[in-house]
């Protein structure tokens, strides 16, 4: 018993001697008086166990089985869903194994089970965030993620991605190389499903600009650069009056780059789990699971999330 319980006792009994009025010992007790008289019902009752919970000592009816605790632990413990997260994990459990448990529970069944460790969180540098677009269709990061995609199961795959500003709608497809051909096919592909954005904000690679050649420890400040030709993609994005602005560090872009961060966790073992090995198959994968999951929780409603920029959409 504890001494909050025993205060309780105390000024019940004094309460059945009518040493205080009922009201007295509710005031003094925090609770009712209709409580009072039932917890007096309760001492003649159950003597001094009545200020005590009946429950106390007992299994929580919401206690989970120890079966289902134990089936959990052997699915997570196989080859398939190493490195899951606990957040990933209990995703899995209920919609391939059917077992339904809270996202904490499994946290604390990984742990036990040393599966899991929790990260120790470090206190980083302070960065301010550039603010983002204020309209769908403004402002469209791309870029392209190398990555062991299957994990040696198939070729070598590269990810396009794009992904909206403001929204962060996004989009992507698989491709045996990072080329101009690809690169437009993924242009056309989102071109027909979102229309036409206001501009396109990429890195400096060769696919977007023609670099200027010079020749070895030749210093190029101070000098007109020679104007160069310019390359298909940014040729064609010139012609759909679609803006080309160039990023001049990958942080700049952060958006695209924080979403292969995810995709190179999430996607890669969601791929394993499915037994991806090819990129017809890696394609359908990220079309039909990872870019609904994605799109279906969005990191950010836009500013105007009803309105489209002014070029967005326009047929070319």
């Amino acid at each position: 018993m504890t001494q909050a319980e025993r205060d309780w006792l105390v000024a019940l009994k004094k309460a059945k001697k009518r040493l205080i009025t009922q009201k007295e010992a509710a005031r003094e007790l925090g609770v009712t008086e209709r409580h009072v008289r039932r917890l007096l019902r309760s001492l003649k009752r159950r003597g001094d166990k009545a200020v005590i919970h009946a429950l106390r000592g007992r299994k929580s009816n919401r206690r989970i089985e120890e079966e289902i605790r134990q089936r959990a632990t052997k699915i997570l413990s196989q080859e398939v869903y190493r490195g899951f997260g606990p957040t990933l994990a209990s995703e899995y459990l209920a919609k391939k194994h059917a077992v339904k448990v809270s996202r904490e529970t499994v946290r604390k069944w990984m742990m036990e089970a040393k599966l899991w460790r929790p990260r120790k969180e470090k206190i980083g540098k302070v960065h301010e965030w550039r603010s983002r677009r204020s309209r769908l269709g403004e402002l469209v990061q791309w870029d392209t993620s190398t990555h062991d995609w299957l994990e040696g199961r198939g070729e070598p795959l590269r990810l396009i991605a794009m992904i909206d500003d403001a929204t962060s709608q996004w989009l992507g497809r698989f491709v045996p190389s990072d080329s101009t051909a690809e690169n437009m096919g993924v242009l056309e592909v989102y071109l027909n499903k979102h229309g036409r954005p206001g501009a396109f904000y990429t890195d400096k690679a060769g696919l977007f600009q023609t670099a200027v050649k010079t020749k070895r420890g030749e210093q190029r400040e101070g000098k007109d650069r020679e104007q160069m030709p310019p390359t298909q993609i940014a040729r064609a994005l010139k012609e759909l009056d679609i803006l080309w602005i160039a990023a001049h560090s990958p942080q700049a872009k952060g958006r695209v780059e924080r979403g292969f961060g995810t995709a190179q966790d999430r996607l890669v073992k969601g791929m394993r789990v499915a037994g991806v090995t090819t990129i017809k198959q890696a394609n359908q994968y990220l079309a039909e699971e990872f870019a609904p999951w994605w799109n279906g929780t969005p990191e950010r409603a836009a500013g105007q999330s009803g309105q489209r920029s002014s070029t967005a959409g326009q047929a070319s």
